[in-house]
């Protein structure tokens, strides 16, 4: 055979029982030729076409793996590569395909392209590790492949089953998934996932019809409402605004020092949230004044805690919650003013607070000057 003549060469794929499936002759040296093409810069019209070509040899993959399982084959998907680890350690040779999606559908706008706008949440989480752009946009398209996966085995009749730990990061996965599903006519299961005990694949159930259609009207709501985080209130998944822990952060602060790592540590124990949006938001506190870095802590100098390796403590300036507080404060001890002066002052003082009143935002503002009112009034 010449240096090149491929003719004689099969990919194949191994099925269970040992039986070989493949492709062969110019149909690999084509692929081969494409594999050796795929670092070098390509146009527009070459890009177009590797994808077609990719998508083709996907498609030819799926159909000799279905084929190998004579048509009944199961496809486990699950949205962390933790979980994927797990499942693959202990389900041994009960699983015939594993799909990890780590994305984070819990965090991000929805609407336009809810999968295009993941690529914001891969660059905070590997940038600011030294990850560099290139490569997290292969990571991403890599994530879109598989999604294409999935839609093509779902369309040639495999099954799922999609493990779920009862995080919103799962949950909304699980929703994303029976929508991108809706039109395909395609058995799924849902999987309950725990950390604690061993999977167990009697514990299935099916996803009925009429649950595809509430959990895919469920996800066209989340689109609609297009809030940038989702967090579970009160068990119920509910959409959010972006500065929802925010509060929590500073009350764990407060008025101590503490590293950064700790912080996220401390907000993980009592929420399910990836940590690098919580490294985000303290990071934002920073940025806007809530927080200052006041040190470096040799302790999470590391490289896998680079960059957040700061110690932080709280300022001066007052957050909303607190704000709210004081201003429930101010607002019941001037009303408190108020009738005092309405019902022991002049008439002149009265008109006086009533000007101040309707003329002055701030409660803790028109509070002091009604007791100014009062004193003069008092000591005249």
């Amino acid at each position: 055979m010449e240096k090149n003549d491929m003719s004689d060469l099969h990919f194949t794929v191994r099925d269970k029982n040992g039986r070989h499936w493949g492709i062969s002759g110019d149909k690999v040296g084509e692929f081969k030729k494409t594999l050796d093409n795929m670092n070098k810069e390509k146009t527009p019209e070459q890009k177009r076409q590797l994808e077609e070509f990719k998508d083709k040899m996907m498609e030819g993959f799926i159909d000799m793996e279905i084929k190998s399982h004579n048509g009944n084959m199961i496809v486990d998907v699950c949205f962390s590569g933790s979980i994927c680890g797990e499942l693959k350690l202990h389900l041994h040779k009960q699983y015939q395909e594993i799909i990890s999606i780590p994305l984070f559908f819990d965090i991000g706008y929805l609407k336009d392209d809810a999968l295009e706008n993941q690529k914001e949440n891969i660059n905070n989480m590997y940038l600011p590790f030294g990850v560099s752009q290139k490569e997290c946009d292969e990571i991403f398209d890599k994530i879109k492949q598989s999604i294409k996966s999935i839609v093509l085995y779902a369309q040639k009749g495999a099954s799922f089953r999609i493990w779920n730990d009862n995080t919103p990061t799962s949950l909304c996965g699980f929703y994303y998934l029976i929508n991108l599903l809706k039109d395909v006519d395609c058995k799924i299961y849902e999987m309950p996932f725990t950390y604690d005990c061993k999977p167990n694949l009697d514990d299935a159930e099916e996803v009925t019809a009429e649950q595809k259609q509430t959990h895919s009207c469920v996800w066209d709501l989340f689109v609609e409402e297009n809030a940038p985080l989702r967090v579970f209130k009160n068990h119920i998944l509910t959409s959010v605004p972006k500065t929802y822990y925010d509060d929590l952060i500073l009350d764990i602060v407060d008025k101590k020092e503490m590293p950064v790592p700790k912080i996220v540590g401390e907000v993980l124990s009592k929420h399910k949230i990836s940590d690098t949006y919580i490294f985000d938001r303290v990071y934002y506190l920073v940025e806007y004044g809530y927080l200052e870095i006041t040190g470096m802590c040799e302790k999470y100098n590391q490289p896998n805690f680079y960059p957040y390796k700061h110690i932080v403590k709280r300022t001066g300036k007052v957050n909303a919650k607190e704000y709210r507080e004081r201003l429930k404060k101010w607002s019941y001890d001037t009303l408190k003013l108020k009738s005092k002066i309405l019902f022991s002052c002049s008439k002149e003082t009265i008109l006086k607070a009533l000007e101040l009143s309707t003329t002055i935002e701030d409660e803790e503002i028109v509070y002091m000057e009604l007791k100014k009112l009062l004193d003069s009034e008092i000591k005249d």
